[in-house]
């Protein structure tokens, strides 16, 4: 190998398993303990480091060893809903701590970190994907973190600076006003995070005194609406029922290369017009794989997927939209007809029109803040 080249060679596909990095005076690939190489990544050695954290941050690495691509994070909490982030080694500044956990909104597992660097590790059980990062200062735990029933407010994004948290479990749902929300007069409203066992929407009056509304479901959120101090957003943070708590029915893709994912369809009560629902595959970038199955797991609602051309105002035209029934999944000619090929390229949007189960109710807030939507996708290899 050239002078200036190493090699992270690893006993499993996917630079997975157990891996060693093989200098550039190493003529061959030798077996590593526990059998042969089945997957190598290659770098230039010598070079600085991309990646170096400060005291009170924390640098990830895709791969074992620090090999691949790296990011440094700085004190927050960072959540991978829609794609896990790949974090096979780790480098915690002097000052800080880290956790690492297999779920979005930080459910166990989780790995702690200290100060110091992790050529390599893995969650209790094995596996190294990540949906939930948190870095923050040594000693310091992240403020506001909310419980199953609970939401918090904070002051700036990735869930850091001045913050509050609503609910209350023994309450299906609970008002505040904007008096309360607005905790820091002065100061914008940049993340949410809502618990795992409730939904909640922000009301607030535009500057043609009309409510508007946002509804959230089980997530965390950042890019929220930009309040006018005049008009600070209420919140309602609710239970919902029974039959919306169940986990939507997730069925097996046909073939290994397919992946499955629920994607849920935001509520929209306009000031007029039919109410209507949306939600982007994925959620946050981009990606280079095709649709290749929609399916409705709601027992008691349907979809109507709009059609080229026609927008939200055309809910109430049956001809303007493509309808799959509670439980179905949509046929290739519907996938067609609703989005222009039987596997349309992502990233994808989904406008849908809905039935009366999941209508407005007397107060302004939909019944159904957020519909599920089954989807199985393929990715290039």
């Amino acid at each position: 190998m050239g002078g200036r080249v190493e090699v992270l060679a690893c006993s499993e596909y996917k630079l997975t398993g157990t891996c060693t990095v093989i200098s550039a005076s190493s003529k061959t690939l030798p077996n590593i303990k526990t059998g042969p190489v089945r997957s190598v990544v290659v770098r230039v050695s010598g070079r600085p480091p991309v990646c170096v954290p400060d005291a009170t941050k924390v640098a990830v690495w895709d791969y074992q060893r620090f090999f691949g691509h790296c990011q440094v994070f700085s004190q927050g909490a960072y959540s991978y809903s829609t794609e896990p982030l790949k974090a096979g080694s780790l480098q915690v500044g002097e000052e800080a701590r880290a956790k690492l956990c297999k779920g979005s909104l930080f459910e166990s597992p989780c790995r702690d970190f200290r100060p110091g660097s992790y050529a390599t590790w893995s969650h209790e059980g094995g596996g190294r994907q990540v949906r939930g990062i948190e870095a923050r200062p040594d000693s310091v735990s992240l403020a506001c973190q909310p419980g199953d029933f609970q939401v918090s407010l904070y002051e700036y994004a990735n869930y850091v600076g001045r913050c509050r948290t609503f609910g209350d479990s023994h309450y299906e749902r609970n008002d505040y006003s904007a008096d309360e929300t607005w905790g820091w007069a002065g100061h914008k409203l940049h993340s949410l995070w809502v618990g795992s066992r409730v939904h909640c929407h922000l009301a607030w009056e535009d500057e043609q005194g009309r409510t508007q509304y946002r509804y959230y479901h089980s997530e965390m959120a950042e890019g929220l609406p930009e309040f006018d101090l005049d008009h600070p957003p209420s919140l309602t943070v609710y239970q919902p029922r029974a039959r919306e708590e169940e986990e939507p029915r997730q069925e097996e893709p046909e073939n290994e290369d397919e992946h499955s994912r629920t994607v849920w369809l935001a509520g929209h009560v306009p000031w007029e017009g039919p109410l209507w629902w949306d939600g982007r595959f994925p959620s946050i970038g981009d990606s280079d794989g095709t649709l290749t199955r929609v399916a409705n797991p709601r027992n008691s609602v349907w979809l109507g997927f709009l059609k080229a051309g026609h927008g939200s105002d055309d809910c109430n035209d049956a001809d303007a939209y493509v309808r799959l029934e509670a439980g179905d999944t949509m046929t290739g000619s519907q996938m067609r007809e609703a989005f222009g090929s039987e596997q349309p390229e992502l990233p994808i949007t989904f406008v849908a029109c809905s039935g009366a189960d999941a209508e407005a109710g007397a107060g302004g807030e939909l019944r159904a803040p957020a519909l599920p939507l089954n989807i199985s996708y393929v990715e290039p290899r």
